[in-house]
């Protein structure tokens, strides 16, 4: 989405909108990655989303790819407007909405501090319902794999 490629930005009017990436793309792009970087381990932090997404990894890496699965858990209870977060367009840091915390930010890098567009409170709440859709059910594919 930096880059400013045509990829970058569908990817990015998808997740303004709170919506996520097609299965199809993520693939693609976490695969490309992949092939692009050999390593000895890799941590993925938002991936797999999907039961179809779990099982295209699996392909991926065969049988000795995953090793460990970690859900965190958050409550859902809050309102969505408590999740807002905002952002430092000089150096990318997250700033929870505590107003110390941003001064202290903003006095300290005197960077501008923006709200990014997947952190208003229907984005939020329409990603809420994207996991519980889509993401949870990973929760019982992944146990049922557990030794």
């Amino acid at each position: 989405m930096k880059a400013g490629s045509e990829l970058g930005k569908k990817v990015a009017s998808i997740l303004e909108a709170g919506d996520l990436v097609s299965d199809d793309i993520v693939n693609q792009l976490v695969e490309e990655r992949f092939k692009s970087r050999r390593a000895a381990g890799v941590l993925l932090d938002g991936f797999p989303r999907t039961i179809g997404q779990a099982e295209a990894l699996e392909a991926m890496l065969g049988d000795d790819g995953i090793k460990l699965c970690i859900n965190l858990e958050c409550d859902r209870t809050r309102h969505p407007a408590a999740l807002v977060a905002r952002v430092c367009q000089e150096c990318g840091t997250t700033i929870a909405t505590v107003t110390s915390k941003r001064s202290r930010h903003v006095l300290e890098l005197r960077g501008d501090v923006i709200q990014r567009t997947d952190d208003y409170p229907e984005a939020i709440r329409t990603r809420l319902m994207n996991y519980e859709r889509d993401t949870e059910p990973l929760l019982s594919f992944y146990g049922s794999r557990a030794s």
